[in-house]
């Protein structure tokens, strides 16, 4: 299977000069209309301590360029100063080590033609209103022609099973702001909320599914309790460990179909917080950018003989984010 998608045109549109006002930016194929709190009494508000993984919230222009202002870091990026006026979301990550969790960290990633740099920041919920995320088949239209037959079997998959899968990484990006992120080489990164067990015959059917498309399909299953957990590592681990992602925490569980309930969702290893934790602090310097820098990465095999750890486990750990998928 090639990882090179020859029919992906590549987006025409220059990003030299960034975004200053709202005459500059392109057309989204996904449109969300929201009020802020801050603005409206009446508009929908945030529960920070509610706030998982990949959820999308919108920045209130005044809050972002006060932001911008106070992060010298982050001066003169293209399209950061227009990013909050253009109503673009940013997206729930992780913590980092010593962050404020009475504030929500959240992040952004530049398209490839600006570095694929990964943007962090810690705003206070008071700033922020949730945003609707599409779903694979209403970000459709984002993607290139040659997925379009994959995509559909995607969207049948998930209907015969009750699930809704939605993209995350490149596809997601393009879908909600227009700007070309996908490239000739991309993924296509799903997530497949669960609200109870995850149906037996379903990782077989996407592991099929995925072996014939055109490009590589990744992602994660949600828990019903914000948990993801990547979902061929689920497929292939039959009676061991996986690896679930949480906002705040990681935990390994054993990967019976029993992980998709809250009530069989019990740590099997209580030492990786502790691991994850020391792996943050050797190799992250501050949350300017999400990702680990390679000293995370020789950490990682000092964990895997502290814990015990397959090497999958122990790299996704001290993982480096993919470029054009999500804050991890």
């Amino acid at each position: 299977m090639s990882n090179s998608h020859p029919h992906l045109e590549e987006p025409q549109r220059s990003l030299e000069g960034g975004l200053q006002g709202s005459r500059d930016l392109p057309e989204p194929s996904f449109k969300a209309t929201l009020r802020f709190a801050s603005q409206d009494e009446g508009a929908e508000r945030i529960d920070v301590l509610g706030l998982r993984r990949h959820a999308l919230v919108r920045v209130d222009p005044a809050a972002w360029a006060t932001l911008l202002a106070d992060r010298p870091d982050l001066a003169g990026v293209p399209i950061l100063a227009g990013w909050a006026e253009a109503g673009w979301p940013l997206i729930v990550r992780r913590f980092s080590p010593g962050e404020d969790r009475a504030r929500v960290p959240l992040g952004l990633p530049l398209p490839p033609a600006l570095g694929k740099r990964r943007v962090g920041v810690l705003l206070p919920v008071d700033v922020l209103a949730p945003c609707p995320a599409p779903s694979l088949a209403e970000a459709r239209t984002a993607a290139p022609l040659a997925w379009h037959s994959t995509l559909d079997a995607l969207v049948a998959l998930g209907a015969r099973h009750g699930l809704v899968p939605r993209p995350f990484g490149a596809l997601l990006w393009q879908a909600l702001t227009g700007l070309p992120y996908l490239t000739s080489t991309s993924d296509l990164d799903l997530l497949w909320p669960l609200a109870g067990l995850l149906p037996d015959t379903f990782l077989d059917a996407l592991a099929t599914l995925a072996a014939a498309a055109p490009m590589v399909i990744d992602g994660e299953i949600v828990l019903a309790d914000g948990g993801g957990v990547q979902w061929r590592e689920w497929h292939g681990a039959g009676a061991g460990s996986v690896l679930v992602k949480y906002c705040d925490r990681l935990e390994m569980r054993s990967a019976g179909l029993s992980l998709s309930l809250p009530e069989g969702l019990v740590p099997s290893n209580p030492l990786i917080p502790r691991c994850c934790e020391a792996a943050s602090k050797e190799g992250s310097r501050d949350h300017g950018d999400i990702g680990s820098p390679p000293s995370g990465l020789r950490f990682a095999e000092h964990l895997r003989m502290r814990a015990g750890m397959g090497e999958i486990e122990a790299s996704l750990l001290c993982e480096v984010a993919s470029p054009e998928g999500t804050p991890p």
